[in-house]
C-alpha cells in the first residue's frame, strides 16, 4: 500500500510556531475541515505558519470553549482518524495539541490551494482533459486506500482536493468520513451533508436515505468531480438544491459534453444510479482513461499553479453559481470555516521571537489573537479531555 514519506517531527507547543497570515477561500476551508470536517459549526481560523527551523504548515485553530458536545466529539474522532491514515494522496496531520483553550491542528501546507481555487482563479472553463484526469487518478488512489480500510469519504469535490507547489494532489476534508459499519451515524451525517452545500456531488442513494450507502457514494462523487474539473462546475450548477435532488433521483446520470471515449467510459463507470453497477475505485484505476496516463501527468497543472496569486492574498472566493444555490440549504447558524482574525491587515511575523510569550503562544499568535487568548482559562473540560485523547492518539 502506498504511503506518504516518513514523518518529520513537528513541534507540539504553540510558542514554537509563528502565525504568518490568515488563509481564506476554498483552500482555507479545505484545510480547516481536513481534520474536523466540512463547514465547521464552531469558530475556527486557518493560518499559514512557520516553525523555528523554517518549515511552513497550515494551522487551524479551533476555539474549544465554543464547541458543543456534539462538535467536540466530531473533532476528536476526526483527529484520531487522521492520525491513523498514511498515504501519499491524503493530506497529513502533522501535529495536534491544545493551547490556552484552542485546539491547534498543524496540517500539511498546499501552496496552490484547492482544485476549486485553480478553477476559480486560473481555469474557470476547466483544467483540460488530461490535467483533469490526472487529478481524478490521484483522488481515486486516495479512495482506494480509504475503502481498503472500510472507510468512506463522503465529501469528495474539487474543493477537497489540495495541490502543493509541485502539483501533487491530496485529498482532504474528512469531516463527513465514516466507517461502513456505522449506519446510524451515517443517517445523521447525511442531513448535515445536504445542509453543508454538498448536494451537487451526492449520489441517488444518499438523497433517498432509505437503505443506507457504501463506498459507492465516493465513486459517484468522483464522477461528478471529474465533470467539475473538466468543465469548471459540477452538473446542474446554479440550480436550487431541491431541483438538483429531483434531477439526480429521477433523471439520467449526467455526462460531459464533448468527452473523449475513455473519459465517457470513466464517467459511465462512476455515474450508475444503482450502486451495484458502479465500478470500485480499484477497477476505475484499471480503465484506460486513468491507467494510460503518464505518472507525471499532474505536472500539467504547473502552469495553472504558477499563475495563482499567493495563498494568503486571494481573499474569500466570490460565490459560484453552485455555491450560491447551495447556500439555500446551509443553516443560517453555520459560520465559514476560515474567518480571519484581521483579514485586512494580517500580523507581521517577528522571526526569532516566537518564544517571548509565557502563555505558550507564538509572536504571530500574540499580535493577532492575544486579547482574546489572555482572557482564557484553558477551555475547561474539553481541553482536559482532548489532551488525554491526543496523548493516546497523536
Amino acid at each position: 500500500m502506498e504511503r506518504s514519506s516518513s514523518r518529520l517531527f513537528w513541534p507540539s507547543k504553540a510558542d514554537e510556531y509563528t502565525l504568518l497570515a490568515p488563509i481564506c477561500g476554498s483552500a482555507g476551508s479545505a484545510a480547516a475541515s481536513a481534520s474536523a470536517g466540512g463547514p465547521s459549526p464552531a469558530p475556527s481560523t486557518v493560518w499559514m505558519a512557520r516553525t523555528a527551523d523554517g518549515r511552513e504548515a497550515a494551522v487551524r485553530l479551533v476555539d474549544l470553549e465554543k464547541q458543543s458536545s456534539r462538535d467536540f466529539g466530531r473533532v476528536t474522532s476526526e483527529v484520531q482518524r487522521m492520525t491513523s491514515l498514511r498515504h501519499a494522496n491524503l493530506c497529513e496531520l502533522h501535529a495536534a495539541f491544545v493551547s490556552r483553550g484552542e485546539l491547534w491542528l498543524v496540517l500539511q501546507l498546499h501552496e496552490a490551494g484547492s482544485c476549486a481555487d485553480i478553477l476559480r482563479l486560473s481555469a474557470p472553463s476547466g483544467l483540460g482533459e488530461r490535467a483533469a484526469l490526472a487529478v481524478v487518478r490521484e483522488a481515486c488512489r486516495a479512495l482506494s486506500y480509504l475503502h481498503s480500510l472500510d472507510l468512506i469519504h463522503r465529501g469528495l469535490k474539487a474543493a477537497a482536493l489540495l495541490v502543493d507547489a509541485a502539483a501533487r494532489v491530496r485529498l482532504s476534508d474528512f469531516g463527513l468520513a465514516g466507517a461502513l459499519v456505522e449506519f446510524g451515524e451515517r443517517r445523521r451525517k447525511r442531513e448535515t451533508f445536504v445542509g453543508a452545500g454538498q448536494v451537487y456531488w451526492l449520489s441517488p442513494e444518499m438523497l433517498e436515505q432509505t437503505a443506507g450507502h457504501d463506498a459507492g457514494v465516493d465513486v459517484w462523487a468522483l464522477g461528478i468531480t471529474a465533470i467539475e474539473l473538466c468543465s469548471g462546475e459540477p452538473p446542474h450548477a446554479g440550480e436550487p438544491p431541491m431541483k438538483v435532488m429531483l434531477r439526480v433521483l429521477q433523471g439520467e446520470p449526467p455526462q460531459l459534453a464533448r468527452a473523449s471515449g475513455p473519459v465517457a467510459a470513466l464517467l459511465s463507470a462512476c455515474l450508475c444510479k444503482r450502486t451495484a453497477d458502479r465500478s470500485s475505485a480499484n477497477e476505475l484505476l484499471e480503465l484506460p482513461a486513468l491507467s494510460e496516463l503518464p505518472e507525471r501527468a499532474c505536472e500539467d497543472l504547473l502552469p495553472l499553479v504558477h499563475a495563482l496569486p499567493p495563498l494568503t492574498e486571494r481573499g474569500p472566493p466570490a460565490a459560484s453559481s453552485a455555491a450560491a444555490a447551495s447556500s439555500a440549504a446551509t443553516p443560517a447558524t453555520e459560520q465559514p470555516p476560515c474567518t480571519a482574525a484581521h483579514p485586512a491587515q494580517p500580523p507581521t511575523p517577528r522571526p526569532g521571537s516566537a518564544g517571548s510569550r509565557s502563555d505558550g503562544a507564538s509572536s504571530g499568535y500574540s499580535s493577532a489573537r492575544g486579547s482574546r487568548a489572555s482572557s482564557r482559562r484553558g477551555g475547561g473540560r474539553w481541553c482536559d479531555e482532548l489532551r488525554r485523547t491526543l496523548c493516546r492518539g497523536v
